[in-house]
């Protein structure tokens, strides 16, 4: 059992105190593992390490050590959750109910909570606060954005956050929660430099174009405070908003960038290599 203590001062000048009490279950983490396991919720668990991460940043005044304290986590909760033989990275597997987490720390460590180059301290200070006042499923999407895709062949569908889902063809929609972004595909872009979309032969081009805009209206419309709005295009300037948020499985170092998708010019490690690393740490005897 659980119980908080708030006190403050009402508008009338009276001091009141509230008293909120809640029973939860307790496990004995050396004896009832599977049932500490079985009861894991991935968002809210990721939400809590952002939170304490970006605590210790602000607090500590040292993200690298922040970051150091999030990889040590990590690699405890798979050495603790995960199945695997030891010294066999190719053996390890996570249960359903921790498969995504590891994915939630990858784009943790790469967001703007961590990650404080070329943003000003008011800024990073203002994401942090963000981040510890909204709920789980809003700061969910802070971690880890949320991306659509748009085209002729069907209505909008959820795609991977990665550079494959970067195509000439497509229009993507993209909600980091402080940002709302509209970017234009390759062939998409230079058709509406060319106007297909006034032209009534096309209409079906100017009802694709219209479609993210209504969807991106919609979630300006609701949330508050308003996120910042970003129609870009194929190598327009605006998209570095994109392209930092996505993982780069395809760069300008990988023979394999010509099969398909935008490949991004950087130096970060792809989730696929974060995994492999994870995975090596996890299942060694000597970690």
């Amino acid at each position: 059992m659980v119980q908080f203590v708030t006190q403050y001062q009402h508008a009338d000048g009276r001091k009141r105190i509230r008293v909120t009490t809640t029973c939860r279950s307790w496990a004995d983490m050396a004896t009832q593992q599977p049932n500490i396991a079985y009861g894991f919720d991935q968002e809210a668990g990721a939400v809590a390490i952002a939170r304490l991460a970006s605590w210790r940043a602000t607090n500590e005044n040292d993200t690298p050590e922040a970051l150091r304290w999030l990889d040590r986590t990590l690699i405890r909760l798979c050495q603790k959750f995960g199945e695997y033989a030891k010294d066999d990275p190719n053996s390890f597997r996570l249960t359903d109910k921790f498969s995504l987490f590891p994915q939630f720390m990858f784009h943790l460590r790469r967001s703007q909570f961590l990650q404080v180059f070329n943003n000003s301290p008011d800024e990073t200070a203002y994401y942090r606060h963000i981040l510890f006042s909204e709920n789980v499923l809003e700061s969910t999407t802070m971690i880890q954005p949320v991306l659509f895709s748009y085209s002729f062949s069907g209505p909008p569908e959820p795609v991977l956050l990665d550079t494959s889902s970067i195509l000439p063809d497509r229009i993507l929609l993209m909600d980091d929660y402080f940002h709302v972004l509209i970017y234009h595909g390759q062939t998409i872009a230079a058709w509406k430099k060319m106007n297909y979309h006034e032209d009534p032969q096309y209409a079906t081009f100017k009802q694709l174009l219209e479609a993210p805009v209504g969807d991106a209206t919609a979630i300006l419309q609701e949330r508050w405070p308003m996120p910042r709005y970003i129609v870009t295009e194929y190598e327009g300037s605006q998209a570095r908003f994109l392209l930092s948020k996505v993982n780069p499985s395809l760069t300008h170092n990988n023979p394999y960038a010509s099969e398909g998708g935008a490949p991004v010019f950087t130096d970060d490690v792809s989730l696929q290599v974060f995994m492999e690393h994870l995975k090596k740490l996890a299942s060694s005897s000597s970690t």
